[in-house]
């Protein structure tokens, strides 16, 4: 078990809009009402965050390119051991809409300078996320390419810069395994059955989890390829979240998908959120089942 240690986590974020316009000419005028100011508050970044969420630092500007991220920086003190200050994640991201209703965002992490050390793995680059939404209206949108796979809260918002602790809770390796994303295609939405509730929701059809699951690690190393799939058969997943009035979010998530030619995979889970002033309570659920006697819950 490692030793305590005291962590200390310094995050950046940035935004930047570039003046090169990737959408076609003769795009609405009306959409520069909804342009958003260089600088997002944080609030406004969590919220776009959120199931169906742009991500990041992405705006809901037409006609203009932004680039936006976040840098993190953490110091660490274990008991009986030695400090050490770690550059742990630099995430870029771009995102344009290409058209009215035909929005792209990629996001890429380097973790540790990018470095990678076959020895030591020190370093890592990976594209997070990469894909293409199409919105028909709010409660429909298509989306395609590399997703954040919709389960769980945690996974949902696993970024540092709306992150209030310095590492993630234990449940978000071994059961469910963060940052998970796969490459598929599916769609999410919005509806407002009241003027204060919300009710949101993802679906993906996806590659789904390998056959790489441990009983050390759990279902952390059966994260998938996003060259090709190991089997024929392809996964779902999918979350339903619901905010009957503003400041208490409560979801549901499901996954379940073959992960070799016969043996499935089921996961389920539940997590809320409750925002009463300065306090946020923050609770998730999850347990994974493997059909050959491998479980892991938490």
């Amino acid at each position: 078990m490692p030793a305590p240690y005291l962590p200390i986590h310094i995050t950046a974020a940035f935004a930047v809009a570039l003046g090169v316009a990737l959408a076609p000419a003769g795009t609405p005028a009306a959409h520069a009402r909804e342009a958003a100011s260089p600088a997002t508050p944080s609030a406004d970044i969590k919220s776009a965050k959120g199931a169906g969420g742009r991500a990041i630092t992405a705006f809901d500007r037409i006609a203009q390119t932004r680039v936006g991220g976040y840098f993190d920086n953490e110091f660490t003190l274990p008991l009986g051991g030695k400090s050490t200050f770690k550059a742990h994640r630099l995430i870029l991201q771009a995102s344009s809409y290409l058209h009215d209703n035909l929005f792209f965002n990629t996001e890429i992490e380097f973790e540790y300078g990018g470095q990678i050390n076959a020895a030591t793995n020190d370093g890592e680059l990976k594209i997070e996320q990469a894909w293409a939404d199409y919105r028909i209206d709010d409660a429909f949108t298509l989306r395609g390419g590399i997703v954040l796979v919709p389960f769980g809260i945690v996974n949902v918002l696993h970024d540092s810069d709306v992150r209030e602790t310095t590492t993630r809770p234990l449940l978000a390796g071994n059961v469910v395994p963060t940052t998970w994303m796969d490459t598929g295609a599916g769609f999410h939405g919005l509806v407002y059955p009241t003027e204060d509730m919300q009710i949101s929701y993802e679906a993906y059809v996806i590659n789904g989890l390998r056959n790489t699951i441990s009983a050390a690690s759990g279902v952390r190393g059966a994260r998938p390829s996003f060259k090709d799939d190991n089997n024929d058969n392809k996964a779902v997943a999918a979350r339903l979240a619901v905010s009957p009035w503003l400041g208490l979010d409560l979801g549901l998530s499901g996954y379940r998908g073959l992960y070799d030619d016969s043996r499935a995979l089921t996961m389920a889970g539940a997590d809320g959120t409750l925002i009463a002033g300065p306090l946020e309570l923050l609770g998730e659920y999850a347990n994974t089942l493997t059909e050959g006697g491998t479980f892991t819950s938490a």
